[in-house]
């Protein structure tokens, strides 16, 4: 192991610093202020002209040079007067100048920092030092030494520096913040969603908490219950289960002290345990919040009568004639069965595969709703960016935005719209539902105030939530609510493969289909990767002309991430060998494995309220910018605005050139390259996730890879979601 070099100086430049405490500074010598080198590391709360003696490691990168890597720093000694009267009129003493500096020096002759240290009360008999710069110098001096033994702690145990400065936001002394460490930490850590658990549970172990104590037992059962529903997409887990991954996590083979943990979680909320199920608390209280509000606005509505009903919907249907210029639109009987279930509900439901036409509908029932209230105020939500897109594309009447944007969502998912402070729409439409996870809808679902409507719509066969529960299926099969189906197709009524692949997967129906038949669907079926691989480049090429004026308009979706056909490879094929500009260093931002350069296609990863970005938003990078050798940011074209990311925002940025399907699901592309791969995670694939990603291409549709694997997972059915939630329904309608 290299040996720590050490270096004192001062802060010369901060260049960048995150929520978290990391920064890269110009660190000036001591001795020679001209003498400069960058540092990096948990560096955020160091100050200016402050003299700091810092331990680290050398580090030589290709493009940036020489820095050091910070591992520790503290307050450095001083040793000189001079050097004493600068630390004394520094900015750790608000207050106390030079002049009083001086005198205090003047008082002491030599050895300064370490005479008033043994004996702070002197500092008030000076003669001509105000006792108010007295306090401030004993205080501040106090505070650093806490502070100073704290950081030394959490350096030298490798405990996570970022952690102890996001308590010090949070409290008023180094003091606090230990007691904290002593006490309930798990508690404290939970409230602020200080991250990861894993550093968390090691600062509390370090500061005395009991390996096998009931509370760290009880907060472990918690985040393992957690991570348990969230691979599984249950509400709920069982006794086997989340003892296993407690006996195997925590290495403990007394199952009475896991039970006595287990017991504290229930006296404490962190867990719910009933009829041998068992819930986080936000799972279980998510399908109670939920299942009350449903059956609260589940009523039926008689605002008109049914023959003024079905002239306001023959006034909707000209409306939508005349603003599409088709004199020959007209909804169909289960279409304009919708709007009059629509008009007579004040909770409807609506859904139907691919082309069924409820987009239409939706815009007819925003034009009933306008008919039947004088002072509408009308919202309609979707979960991602792509999907509220989709929507606005579809008709420039929908002014639709993401569920997080309604909510008011800020970066840790906290909401500003809430029970308490709900949201002020008549009509509240929300669509893409079948993607939506229980804990996002509670938080919708409580937060709608006095509307007067509101109406699900979704596709009930594609891909569940990424997080736990199962709502939009669970509330049609629950037969509490009213539901309409759309089933009738309309989109291309000459004949549309790429549907009626999508209704033949669904069927599981694929023994007899002729592929070759099928019109805007182009199989490239091999069962080699390298030849798919090849497969893909071709067709990425025959698109390059038009990929160059709309480059949005062709997704690739891969279901996995490995192998030569997973998004990671096939990500970096693309790259290398569509865009030029990755040739050119000079128009590169390396980010550890990942590059990044003009005109990429790229992924933003999580909602983002001060970006006004949302998790799925897909942008160009148009510029990157660099000062000196060092990356300052990059402006990206999103599809309905344009974002300056920094460094850390590409903490949350892939390449999409190829995406999973979930990233996909919600969002329409005019083209899709859909690839198959055999191999270990095979299994995987079931007719849901084949039928979302179909159901992704608008005109074209290419299928590259396994046919094997494909008809094998056509007939696959996905794992049935473990919930509770229709049974919650079904008791408190009763």
């Amino acid at each position: 192991m290299d040996e720590l070099k050490t270096l004192r100086g001062y802060i010369f430049k901060t260049l960048y610093s995150n929520a978290d405490g990391w920064g890269i500074a110009i660190f000036s010598s001591e001795e020679n202020r001209k003498l400069q080198i960058k540092i990096k590391g948990n560096i955020g709360l160091m100050r200016n002209k402050v003299l700091y003696e810092i331990k680290g490691k050398f580090e030589s990168h290709v493009k940036f040079g020489k820095t050091f890597a910070v591992e520790s720093y503290k307050i450095g000694e001083t040793n000189s007067l001079e050097q004493t009267i600068k630390y004394l009129s520094s900015p750790l003493f608000p207050g106390v100048g030079k002049r009083a500096a001086e005198t205090i020096c003047e008082y002491y002759k030599i050895n300064v920092i370490r005479k008033i240290k043994e004996n702070y009360d002197e500092l008030f008999q000076i003669p001509g030092l105000d006792s108010k710069q007295a306090y401030i110098i004993r205080q501040q001096m106090i505070a650093i030494q806490d502070s100073e033994r704290l950081t030394e702690i959490f350096f030298e145990n490798d405990l996570k520096i970022d952690i102890l400065n996001q308590m010090k936001k949070h409290t008023d002394s180094d003091e606090e913040i230990e007691s904290i460490f002593k006490n309930h930490f798990y508690a404290f850590a939970t409230r602020r969603r200080l991250r990861s658990f894993e550093d968390v549970d090691k600062i509390a172990l370090h500061f005395g908490q009991e390996e096998f104590g009931r509370e760290r037992i009880a907060y472990w059962a918690q985040k393992l219950a957690t991570d348990i529903l969230m691979q599984t997409g249950d509400t709920y887990t069982d006794k086997t289960a989340l003892f296993t991954k407690i006996f195997k996590t925590l290495n403990i083979e007394d199952e009475s002290t896991v039970i006595q943990g287990i017991l504290y979680a229930k006296e404490h909320d962190l867990l719910i345990l009933t009829e041998q199920r068992i819930y986080t608390y936000e799972s279980y209280n998510d399908e109670q919040i939920i299942a009350k509000k449903l059956i609260e606005i589940n009523e039926t509505q008689k605002l008109v009568s049914e023959e003024r009903l079905e002239l306001l919907i023959d006034e909707v249907e000209k409306s939508i004639a005349r603003s599409s210029k088709d004199d020959s639109f007209k909804y169909d009987e289960e279409q304009r069965q919708a709007l009059r279930m629509f008009a007579h509900n004040k909770l409807f439901i609506l859904t139907g595969g691919p082309g069924t036409g409820k987009t239409t509908v939706i815009r007819g029932m925003v034009k009933l709703f306008n008919m039947l209230y004088n002072e509408p105020s009308i919202a309609i939500a979707a979960p991602t960016g792509r999907a509220a897109s989709r929507i606005r594309e579809s008709s420039w009447e929908l002014p639709a935005t993401t569920l997080h944007r309604l909510l008011c969502a800020n970066s840790n998912d906290d909401f500003d719209i809430d029970a308490n402070n709900p949201l002020h729409h008549n009509l509240i439409i929300v669509d893409e539902c079948s993607m939506i996870e229980n804990r996002l809808f509670s938080q919708f679902i409580q937060s709608i105030g006095s509307a007067k409507k509101i109406v699900l719509v979704g596709d009930v066969n594609q891909l569940a939530s990424v997080g736990f529960g199962n709502m939009f299926e669970d509330i049609i099969q629950v037969q509490k609510f009213p539901v309409m189906i759309l089933k009738s197709i309309h989109r291309q009524k000459g004949g549309n493969g790429i549907i009626d692949l999508a209704y033949t997967i669904q069927e599981s129906n694929l023994d007899y289909l002729d592929f070759s038949n099928l019109t805007n669907v182009n199989c490239r079926f091999t069962e080699d990767a390298d030849t798919g691989l090849e497969q893909v480049k071709t067709i990425f090429s025959s698109e390059k002309i038009e990929l160059e004026q709309s480059p949005l308009n062709l997704q690739i979706i891969a279901p996995v991430y490995a192998g030569k056909l997973g998004i990671e490879n096939l990500n970096n094929v693309i790259q290398a060998e569509y865009n030029d500009n990755i040739l050119d260093q000079s128009k590169v931002y390396d980010r550890g494995r990942f590059r990044y350069t003009l005109k990429d296609k790229i992924m933003f990863l999580k909602n983002d309220s001060q970006l006004d970005l949302a998790n799925g938003d897909i942008g160009i990078i148009e510029t990157i910018n660099f000062k000196g050798d060092k990356f300052e940011n990059a402006f990206v074209d999103f599809s309905n605005s344009q974002a300056v990311l920094e460094s850390s925002n590409f903490n949350d940025v892939s390449l999409s050139y190829a995406c999973s399907v979930h990233k996909t699901q919600g969002s329409e592309y005019k083209k899709v390259i859909l690839t198959i791969e055999n191999g270990k995670t095979a299994f995987f694939l079931n007719k849901k996730i084949l039928y979302t990603a179909v159901t992704r291409a608008k005109d074209e549709l290419f299928i590259v890879g396994s046919k094997s694997l494909f008809l094998k997972a056509a007939k696959r059915l996905p794992p049935q979601r473990k919930t509770t939630l229709k049974q919650v329904i079904l008791r408190n309608s009763n």
